[in-house]
């Protein structure tokens, strides 16, 4: 029996699927991702996960969507697991230290392996979101590549980690690349610092 995949889900996920204000091509996208998704869970093949910064942010948004979208995305969750929040501000700023750092020194290497995508340090909330994914050992699933970029270095190169919702594909760094940053010195201080506080 092969493993079963898991998927954690950033906000946007349920939002282009619910929003009749998202592009065609958004939504496209979208359907064409649940659709898959859902099939998989159905034959035991994945289980989808929902970080509670997610459920927060939705819950907050809710009171300013229309009911229809309100109630899609309300269907939607019910098909997730929410995720143990195990997160605390200290790793929300050692991610974001780390993601500032390769932003800062290795931004043009990444541009040159991937023209079509930029690298940014996210928001304390999208740290929260890429620390529950990592944490459960999921696939992060999100529109907002840049954001979320940073979560390929976690891994080996070869590992399916982080899926392109809107190009249905999942983004990949070279091992050349990914151990460069790796074995920067001052990289290497932040994510032991990393490690350690992500202890349980």
């Amino acid at each position: 029996m092969s493993e079963v995949k898991l998927y954690t889900l950033d906000t946007d996920v349920f939002r282009h699927m619910a929003s009749r204000n998202s592009a065609q091509q958004y939504k496209r996208a979208n359907r064409r991702f649940w659709w898959l998704i859902l099939s998989e869970v159905k034959d035991y093949r994945a289980n989808l996960l929902t970080p509670k910064q997610v459920r927060y942010e939705l819950e907050v948004q809710f009171y300013n969507l229309p009911n229809r979208e309100t109630e899609m995305i309300r269907r939607l969750l019910k098909n997730t697991v929410t995720s143990v929040d195990k997160c605390n501000r200290e790793i929300e700023h050692t991610i974001r230290l780390m993601e500032s750092f390769v932003k800062a020194h290795y931004s043009e290497d990444i541009s040159t392996e991937l023209p079509q995508y930029k690298i940014e340090y996210g928001g304390i909330n999208d740290a929260n979101i890429l620390y529950s994914a990592w944490r459960e050992d999921s696939i992060l699933v999100t529109a907002n590549i840049k954001d979320f970029l940073f979560y390929v270095f976690l891994f080996e190169y070869d590992e399916d980690r982080l899926y392109d919702l809107l190009r249905g594909e999942f983004v990949h760094i070279s091992n050349t690349l990914i151990h460069k940053i790796l074995n920067d010195e001052e990289f290497k201080h932040l994510y032991s610092n990393f490690k350690y506080l992500a202890k349980d």
